[in-house]
């Protein structure tokens, strides 16, 4: 199989270090890399780092080609379990790898039917510091909001101003606490809106990865679009609702607006298995390198 590696427009060191990586493993299976030069053989498969946007841009021009080419393509993204603090640039040694897509209602990431045991959760848990609670009986007096950043991919074109102005709508009967989290970087919303919340009674938090876990402790149930907050709230024992399938959460979530009264709680088991397919959605910079990573998503070509 011929691999074409697109490194256009990547210029962080952590990042073209994945895709060289990723490289290497191929090659140990046997696999043929092309990367910044063309060769005569029309590649099978691209590899991307990232997700792509529909601006005008090297980088996202060059995965935009890859996606309308009809050829299958990996994704190599931020991870989803385990995350370290977010930054501009992807800091971690643990990617999110897919196939054909970077989101859970878009990529591939495990084989159909797929059930693996516990033991490679549980090796991510160790070596990620990943600390799992049980699911617990939704008891809190919050309700926990997290927003997004504006026009991030993984929303899908939803504006995340207007979404959130239909849970402030949605939730102005209920006389829990109401707490909006901003996302770990800065960003503007719309400044009306904002008020809007405030008018009818929430409270503003800014999102730091020091305080994620302990406000997690204390919320009743959490509330995201397609972000990482959906898993990271399930990791912590909290139930969520999770309003995109694009979402890795969203199997485990409660749907809509209704019955909140009865938040759908998840058991620990169905919560276990869940976690451990997970782990396969991510690898180790060494697992790339080894082509344990590939073989995994080659599998499913």
């Amino acid at each position: 199989m011929n691999v074409k590696i697109i490194y256009t427009g990547i210029d962080h060191p952590n990042h073209i270090k994945a895709l060289d990586k990723f490289s290497v493993g191929v090659q140990k299976c046997g696999d043929t890399v092309e990367a910044t030069y063309p060769t005569d053989n029309e590649p099978d498969v691209y590899v991307i780092f990232g997700s792509w946007k529909d601006r005008d841009q090297p980088h996202h021009n060059a995965k935009r080609e890859v996606v309308a080419s009809g050829k299958p393509f990996v994704v190599i993204e931020t991870p989803i379990f385990g995350r370290k603090p977010v930054k501009e640039y992807i800091q971690d040694d643990c990617f999110r790898v897919g196939l054909n897509g970077f989101l859970n209602n878009r990529g591939k990431f495990i084989p159909d039917n797929f059930y693996p045991d516990d033991s490679r959760l549980k090796m991510m848990a160790e070596r990620l510091k990943v600390n799992i609670q049980p699911m617990r009986v939704p008891n809190k007096n919050m309700i926990l909001l997290a927003l997004q950043l504006p026009g991030d991919a993984s929303l899908e074109g939803t504006d995340i101003n207007t979404w959130f102005k239909g849970w402030i709508e949605a939730l102005n009967g209920v006389s829990l606490q109401k707490v909006c989290r901003f996302p770990q970087l800065p960003r503007d919303y719309d400044r009306e809106i904002l008020n809007y919340a405030e008018d009818n009674g929430w409270l503003f938090q800014e999102g730091t990865w020091s305080n994620l876990e302990h406000s997690l402790m204390h919320a009743k149930f959490t509330i995201s679009y397609s972000s990482g907050f959906g898993v990271d709230s399930l990791i912590a024992g909290t139930p969520c609702i999770v309003d995109s399938d694009a979402s890795f959460a969203y199997e485990l979530s409660h749907k809509g607006k209704k019955n909140l009264h009865n938040i759908y709680t998840p058991t620990d088991i169905l919560r276990e298995q869940w976690l451990s397919r997970l782990a396969y959605h991510q690898w180790f910079i060494e697992e790339m390198e080894s082509g344990e990573c590939w073989k995994h998503i080659k599998n499913m070509m």
